[in-house]
């Protein structure tokens, strides 16, 4: 049963990351698209390339959630600290661009975004284990 919920919480690292790239960029491609359209090619607009976010975010989260799963292997949620997830996240989060061949001023963008995603997604696992709790059971989230 452990396996199952880590490979639940991989899925769902692959889907909220993947959920932040889209944004991410829908949000940054449309700001392109207002103060420099020539720069947009035909093809590459905010819609048109959110598929190609939305699968680069999965392999991101789920690289992260691997790496969350195997590195932090001894760890509750209660123990993960938030300044340790955005290394990870931030790390997870330059792989791309580097595995990808792309421009390393694209690490000055890719990296902040996987650290911002690594954190809201450590919020989310925690808020989500708190709602899991029977409501006479302490929070094991919160300090003693």
């Amino acid at each position: 049963m452990a396996i199952l919920r880590k490979l639940r919480g991989i899925a769902g690292m692959a889907l909220v990351w993947s959920a932040g790239f889209v944004a991410f960029w829908l949000v940054l491609g449309t700001i392109i698209r207002i103060v420099d359209p020539p720069s947009i090619d035909a093809g590459e607009g905010p819609f048109a390339m959110a598929p190609l976010f939305a699968l680069l975010g999965g392999i991101a989260g789920t690289v992260f959630g691997l790496t969350v799963a195997f590195g932090e292997r001894r760890r509750t949620l209660a123990d993960l600290k938030l300044s340790r997830m955005a290394i990870w996240g931030a790390m997870g989060g330059a792989a791309m661009p580097l595995l990808l061949g792309k421009p390393l001023g694209n690490l000055a963008v890719f990296a902040p975004l996987g650290a911002l995603l690594a954190t809201g997604s450590l919020a989310l696992a925690r808020r989500a284990a708190r709602a899991e709790l029977p409501v006479n059971e302490p929070d094991p989230l919160l300090p003693r």
